[in-house]
């Protein structure tokens, strides 16, 4: 979880101030859901790979996605938010999580009023822990209605480090058939997509160290070699490796454009 407070002029730091109107910036995908609290006025303005632009004001669901999307960081708004762990999308919607995938979707689509009362809630606290706190309870409350089974947790997990499709078969005591479908409706995206998803995740960690090479990289994170590493970066991210090093990235998944 995390809060940010819009900073005022005399409090900011050289260098830390707010994107100039009209920033934009590449998010690259985890595989996870997030939720976003915009605790003022301003909409949240999105645009997919084929530049098609969504606007959602309030609080926002970030559905786990495929591919990279462009976020518009120029307004000023407090926001309080979490990433979910792969496969909590049900903390959330009480629906199969790939109806949320490749989305941004409202929370009081899925939560009703219930979402834009702990919205107020959260705006009326100048804590920014407090703020934390609330959610934290709110979510809580949640979790006593929710199960994971174990042995998808550790199938997913399996997948997150690069293990094959038929050991998280075999650790979630599921045919693949079966498993993709189990799979799918937990985490939002099909175990291969996840995979490849969080393959590139491994890599993105690395990259942000100008020190290794892109061969040595691509082997460890999993990639057959330099130039598979490079494809898949280019088709998931629409950012070659050499582009996402320029760019000096503060985290993995937030690039500027």
């Amino acid at each position: 979880m995390w809060a940010q407070r819009v900073p005022t002029p005399s409090a900011a730091h050289p260098g830390e101030l707010l994107d100039p109107r009209g920033a934009l910036e590449h998010v690259l995908p985890t595989g996870a859901v997030h939720v976003v609290f915009r605790l003022g006025g301003s909409p949240l303005r999105v645009l997919d790979a084929r530049g098609r632009e969504t606007r959602v004001v309030g609080a926002v669901v970030g559905g786990p996605r495929a591919s990279a999307y462009v976020k518009d960081v120029s307004g000023a708004e407090d926001l309080v938010g979490v990433q979910l762990r792969v496969g909590a999308a049900a903390l959330i919607s009480p629906g199969a999580a790939h109806a949320l995938a490749d989305a941004h979707t409202p929370l009081e689509a899925l939560w009703g009023p219930d979402a834009e009362r702990l919205r107020a809630q959260l705006a009326e606290e100048p804590s920014l822990v407090r703020r934390l706190d609330r959610l934290e309870a709110a979510l809580l409350s949640r979790a006593r209605h929710v199960t994971l089974r174990p042995e998808l947790a550790h199938a997913i997990a399996l997948l997150a480090r690069g293990r094959s499709l038929a050991d998280a078969c075999h650790a979630a005591n599921l045919h693949e058939r079966r498993f993709r479908d189990v799979f799918t409706d937990a985490v939002g995206l099909p175990p291969k997509t996840f995979a490849r998803v969080a393959r590139l995740g491994r890599a993105l960690g690395a990259l942000m160290d100008p020190t290794p090479s892109l061969a040595t990289i691509a082997i460890e994170a999993g990639f057959a070699d330099q130039a598979h590493l490079q494809r898949e970066m280019k088709a998931i991210t629409g950012l070659t490796p050499a582009v996402y090093r320029s760019r000096r990235p503060r985290h993995p998944h937030h690039v500027r454009a």
